[in-house]
């Protein structure tokens, strides 16, 4: 009985191993045909296509409309929504992947009894594929490649659905996502022409239709062609299914009617969008936008502004205020209330708290507002802030880019413009006046610090801007010729930079410092030494509470009055042909290139702005650029500008000259390459000889250095450098040569001795007749300062009594603490007080302070605090004082 059951088991495992067999996808028979397809759709593909259709959910959800812009048709266009259904993807191209390389079946069926007049037997043995679910799977891989932006591989696998579908419908689709891959590389004809190519969307189903005229209406919102847009666009909207989806395309809709200019469409669409129950941020937006496009010489403004007051109000819409502001904004605008918009794109940026867009928006209104006034400092300040809110995906964007760049050149001239002419103002009151003025600005520091210090020192100013209400310009002085603390444009471009380097700083001492408690212990230390020394509160005022702080840059003497006019000139010179060149305003162009030529006495200034004037007017004002143009020859007749304008030939001659030096310098850096330094030297100073002016005079300079130092040594090398940076310092030449002295006496120390021991011969002169001090030099700039200073009085006050010795001690900028005392009669005096001194004896940790000891006399002294330099001091004090110590 056993052995019967046993040889039944065997018997159905034969049976089942050969009916399997049959089934192989290698055969083509009905059973393998069913089999294969069978297993293909509910296990493989089903599996497959349920990981695709959740990699777009993931899509979807990760997309964040921007609804400060027209938004994208499609989620998947955005590549940051796109990577969110990125895994899924990968494994429905897998499970596709694993159908085609194991259930396909390509081997052509038995022909027994086959009839070969029937044509639907003939098509059949003819396909290219016998599994009915591999040309899906293939559809399903090149989907799924598509929203893994793997192009290349998409358009492989949906040209082959092309070929091996049976399904119209299939083949349909895949035309479509072929055009859709045109679309997203940018090649917008070619996906015209492939949907062109299409069965007529009259044949379609309703989802195919819904394919075909999103992607028409695609194709034409990328090329800004929203009047072409339309049609297609609303046509998606009637056969798509799902309500996110058709609400979403209305509110799409809504805005390409905008773009378009028919504001009644829009408005009617935008009105729709709120009506069909979308999410709370859809219908949100619909009505901001609606204060856009209404009609409101029809009366409906009242309503409009009354519904944005009450959104305000709304608890649910605290995270919106940026927006509902911008839109009130737009309707004050529209309804020719300039102030009252300006006010409220304000309020928009200093509400924003998460939609930097949103913000960036509202700085391009401020901007563009002050752009067309013009008044460029306020302008570039938004552009520039704006720009740092955008990418390149922000409409306009090379177009603020480019503003903020040019309109910044533009401030970093003005500014100088500004506050020149305001110190010279101020320079010319009376000293009554500007004491009483000094004395307001510190009663405002002080009123400022007070506020600050019952608050936090947040970013009050937000990024940089200011807003109106935070005008600081006093009544007296005007904004062109005021004060330049008060200057708001001069203030803000320095803020802007400082945070641009530093972030975003509280308003303390110390804020530099990243150990923010080592700091405030220092300056506790600090202050009580300073007590300890009897030094005078006014050591711990903060710069701006001090009088000196606003005289230091005054041009109250002669020399400096000039030098300030200078400045003024070459900004405005630089300002104008900005204003030409870059911004295009040939009014204002004109005026500051008018200033430019009258203002200072430099002839050089004077003369380019003659010429720039000429070149700017002479098409749109051709007398008056003649005026300009006699100006110029008449009175700087010499110039290269006159010389372009008065002799024809100059400038020929000016090339010709340059391409001859350009000659003589590829022969001199050739006879270097090629180490024949004394020809490379000897043509190098034949070119310096000839020609004098040319630009590549620098280059020139350099590279006969470094064949005279390849010739006769550092030394020479170093004298050759020297002179170049003397001569051109400003130069990338210059500069260079610059660093390289820097190498040559780091590495040199000959080179560096020989050099100090020059300079300290120029500087100081030996008189040991004249009064003397003793410094005392510390090299640990943290070493306490006012406790040796303290120890020396001390040491004096018990030593020298008869004498009446004054100590004080400063820190230097080099990287030292100076402490003098003194001064004595004469050298002798001083070097029998520096005997006597002991320094382990007298000052406490006078170790750790690494001290020094120095004779100098007064007039040297003063000197030496000007020239900072220890070694080169030494150098003459060795030489000097040695028999005396």
């Amino acid at each position: 009985m056993r052995l019967r059951h046993r040889e039944y088991i065997a018997g159905l495992i034969i049976f089942f191993a050969l009916v399997l067999a049959g089934c192989s996808a290698e055969k083509n028979t009905g059973a393998s045909r069913f089999y294969n397809s069978l297993i293909s759709k509910y296990n493989i593909w089903f599996n497959g296509n349920e990981a695709y259709k959740a990699g777009v959910k993931k899509v979807r959800e990760a997309h964040r409309d921007d609804y400060t812009t027209l938004l994208p048709l499609f989620e998947y266009s955005r590549e940051e929504s796109a990577r969110a259904g990125s895994a899924d993807m990968e494994r429905a191209i897998q499970k596709a992947s694993k159908v085609i390389a194991l259930y396909s079946i390509t081997a052509r069926p038995e022909e027994k009894g086959r009839r070969v007049d029937n044509d639907r037997n003939e098509e059949f043995y003819n396909r290219r594929e016998y599994n009915e679910w591999v040309d899906d799977s293939y559809m399903l891989m090149a989907r799924a490649q598509f929203y893994q932006k793997n192009f290349m591989a998409a358009r492989a696998s949906f040209s082959f659905v092309t070929t091996i579908a049976t399904d119209p419908d299939l083949v349909t689709e895949a035309g479509i996502w072929m055009a859709r891959i045109q679309t997203e590389e940018g090649n917008y004809a070619e996906a015209a022409r492939l949907l062109d190519e299409l069965p007529g969307p009259e044949s379609m189903s309703g989802p195919l239709k819904a394919m075909y005229y999103s992607t028409q209406a695609d194709i034409a919102l990328r090329q800004k062609r929203y009047g072409e847009a339309v049609i297609p666009l609303s046509r998606a909207i009637e056969q798509t299914s799902g309500n996110e989806t058709k609400v979403r395309w209305t509110f799409l809709l809504a805005q390409v009617y905008r773009e378009a200019g028919d504001n009644a469409m829009s408005t009617r669409h935008f009105t729709k969008v709120m009506r069909m129950n979308p999410p709370y941020e859809l219908e949100f937006n619909a009505g901001i936008n609606l204060a856009g496009v209404s009609d409101i010489s029809q009366g409906d403004a009242d309503d409009l502004m009354k519904s944005l007051r009450k959104m305000l109000r709304d608890s649910k819409n605290k995270d919106y205020l940026d927006q509902i502001y911008f839109a009130l904004g737009e309707l004050e605008q529209r309804l020719g209330n300039t102030d009252e918009a300006l006010s409220l794109w304000s309020q928009s940026a200093a509400s924003s708290t998460v939609n930097t867009r949103q913000k960036a928006s509202s700085y391009l209104a401020l901007a563009d507002h002050y752009y067309s006034q013009p008044d460029y400092m306020k302008a570039w300040l938004y552009y520039d802030s704006a720009s740092y809110l955008i990418d390149n995906r922000f409409p306009g964007y090379d177009l603020i880019s480019r503003r903020a760049a040019d309109l910044g050149e533009y401030a970093s001239y003005h500014s100088v413009v500004i506050t020149e002419d305001s110190l010279r103002r101020v320079a010319d009151m009376s000293a009554s006046e500007r004491d009483a003025l000094i004395a307001g600005l510190i009663r405002s520091v002080e009123e400022q610090m007070t506020s600050e210090r019952r608050g936090d020192g947040s970013d009050r100013y937000n990024m940089g801007l200011y807003y109106e209400n935070e005008q600081r310009y006093r009544g007296a002085i005007t904004a062109e010729g005021g004060w330049y603390f008060y200057n708001q444009a001069a203030l803000t471009f320095g803020r802007t930079e400082f945070r641009r380097r530093w972030g975003d700083r509280k308003l303390e001492d110390n804020w530099r410092r990243s150990n923010k408690a080592r700091a405030a212990f220092s300056n506790g230390q600090q202050a009580d030494n300073e007590d300890e020394a009897e030094k005078s509160d006014s050591a711990g005022v903060a710069p701006e509470r001090t009088k000196e702080y606003y005289l230091r840059n005054l041009p109250l003497t002669d020399s400096l009055r000039i030098v300030s006019v200078m400045r003024s000139a070459e900004a405005l010179l630089g300002e104008g042909k900005i204003l030409a060149s870059r911004i295009s305003d040939t009014l204002s162009a004109a005026a500051s290139l008018e200033k430019a030529s009258v203002t200072g006495t430099d002839e050089n200034i004077k003369a380019e702005a003659l010429y720039e004037l000429y070149r700017l007017l002479r098409n749109s004002d051709p007398a008056r650029a003649d005026r300009h143009r006699a100006e110029l020859i008449g009175s700087f007749p010499d110039s290269e500008y006159a010389l372009i304008l008065s002799d024809p030939g100059w400038m020929n001659r000016h090339r010709e000259m340059a391409a001859r030096s350009s000659r003589s310098y590829e022969e001199a850096y050739q006879a270097f390459t090629e180490e024949r330094y004394a020809d490379a030297e000897a043509i190098c100073a034949e070119a310096v000889r000839l020609y004098p002016e040319e630009e590549l005079i620098p280059r020139f300079m350099l590279l006969g250095a470094m064949s005279a130092g390849a010739l006769e040594g550092e030394v020479t090398y170093k004298e050759r450098l020297d002179s170049l940076v003397a001569k051109y310092p400003a130069t990338a030449e210059g500069r260079r040569a610059a660093e390289i002295i820097e190498f040559l006496r780091r590495e040199k120390p000959e080179i560096r001795i020989a050099e100090d021991t020059r300079i300290a011969e120029e500087i100081y002169l030996a008189d040991t007749a004249q009064a003397h001090h003793v410094m005392i030099i510390a090299s640990n700039t943290g070493a306490d300062m006012n406790r040796i200073v303290f120890d020396v009085i001390n040491y004096n006050l018990d030593n020298f009594t008869d004498k009446n010795y004054h100590t004080e001690g400063t820190a230097v900028d080099a990287g030292y603490l100076l402490i003098t005392t003194g001064p004595f009669d004469n050298a002798a005096e001083a070097a029998g007080w520096l005997k006597k001194f002991s320094p382990e004896q007298t000052i406490r940790q006078a170790s750790e302070a690494g001290l020094t000891l120095w004779l100098i006399s007064t007039d040297n002294l003063q000197k030496f605090k000007e020239d900072k330099n220890i070694d080169r001091y030494a150098i003459f004090h060795s030489k000097e004082y040695e028999n005396l110590r």
